[in-house]
C-alpha cells in the first residue's frame, strides 16, 4: 500500500498503488461519489453463471448437403461445409470420409513397413543352437587334433631313442 493525498478532500490515505501525479487519487468516500467503487469482481456482480446456450446469438446457414436452413451458435466461415443437426449426425459426407480414412491407412501402412525395416537393423542377429553346436564342435576337433599332435610328437622321440 503507498499513501497518498485525496485529489477532493484532502484527506491522507492509502492506495495499492503508487501515485504518479498524472491522474487524481481519491480517498474511498470521494471515488464512490466519482462514480468509482462500482464492484469490480465478476463474483461480486452476481456474474458466477456462464452465458446459457439459449442466450448466444444465433447464425442463419444452409446446409450443404441437404439444402436445410438451420441456426448455428456461431458464424460460418465459408471455407469448410456446415450440416445440420441430422446430415451431421450420419457424418456429413460419407464419400469424402472414406477418402480421408483410406489416406491413414495408407499412411500407416508405410509407417510400419519403414519400423519394421528399423527394428531389424536394430535387432542383433543371434546364431541358431545349431551353428552354436557346431563351433562347439570345431573346438573341440582342434583340441583332439592338439592331442593327436603331441602324440605323435612323443612317440616321435621315443623312436629317435
Amino acid at each position: 500500500m503507498h499513501e497518498a493525498t485525496c485529489s477532493d478532500c484532502g484527506k491522507k490515505c492509502e492506495v495499492p498503488f503508487k501515485p504518479t501525479g498524472d491522474k487524481p487519487v481519491y480517498c474511498s468516500q470521494c471515488f464512490t461519489s466519482h462514480g468509482g467503487g462500482q464492484k469490480s469482481n465478476r463474483f461480486e456482480r452476481g456474474d458466477r453463471e456462464r452465458p446459457r446456450f439459449e442466450d448466444r446469438r444465433m447464425f442463419d446457414a444452409t446446409c450443404d448437403k441437404c439444402g436445410k436452413r438451420f441456426e448455428l451458435p456461431f458464424k460460418p466461415t465459408g471455407g469448410k461445409p456446415v450440416y445440420c443437426n441430422e446430415c451431421f449426425g450420419k457424418g456429413g459426407d460419407s464419400s469424402n470420409n472414406n477418402k480421408v480414412i483410406n489416406q491413414y491407412k495408407e499412411q500407416f501402412d508405410m509407417l510400419n513397413v519403414k519400423l519394421d525395416r528399423i527394428i531389424k537393423i536394430l535387432t542383433p542377429v543371434v546364431p541358431v543352437k545349431e551353428e552354436r553346436k557346431a563351433v562347439v564342435i570345431k573346438k573341440e576337433k582342434a583340441k583332439n587334433f592338439k592331442k593327436v599332435l603331441s602324440k605323435k610328437s612323443v612317440d616321435k622321440k621315443k623312436v629317435k631313442k
